[in-house]
């Protein structure tokens, strides 16, 4: 398994992609809400996640597993699991890329590169949000795991 902390600078939230982020940057498309937390664009490998941070920092941990987890609610106050299709690099030479993107809402904020390992063919992975708001700083940990497509769940919510 792998785990990293990051103290992440977020406008109102941030944005996860794999492959070509310019689904909603040519585009300008919006998110279907999947869960009260996680707009998901129609390609699936795009998702907005929503904080109650406006303008700062939250920790933002993630998690690599090759399983699913087992359920932790307990000192949570949401935890959401949702599908994302792992897109394979734009162009060949990169691939096989290794990483899924995480990025600030805004443009120019700096990019992060979750080490998932993306094929040259498309792939499923299951992201389960977890995000405590009880803290000094609003914390999010993103557990990764490999998993056909499923519909999103809410676990718990406020």
């Amino acid at each position: 398994m792998t785990t990293e902390t990051l103290n992440f600078f977020v406008e109102t939230g941030y944005r996860l992609y794999s492959g070509d982020d310019s689904e909603i940057l040519d585009t300008g498309q919006q998110g279907t809400p999947a869960t009260p937390l996680i707009d998901i664009l129609p390609s699936h490998s795009y998702l907005l996640v929503a904080s109650a941070t406006e303008w700062g920092e939250i920790s933002l941990t993630y998690r690599i597993t090759d399983h699913e987890p087992a359920l932790e609610t307990g000192g949570w106050d949401e935890v959401h699991d949702v599908s994302l299709l792992l897109q394979p690099a734009p162009d060949p030479e990169d691939a096989p890329f290794t990483g899924l993107a995480i990025e600030g809402t805004s443009s120019g904020d700096d990019v992060e590169i979750i080490p998932l390992t993306v094929s040259d063919k498309p792939s499923w992975w299951r992201v389960r949000l977890q995000v405590a708001r009880n803290q000094e700083q609003e914390r999010h940990l993103l557990t990764f795991w490999p998993a056909p497509q499923a519909e999103p769940t809410v676990h718990q919510a406020p």
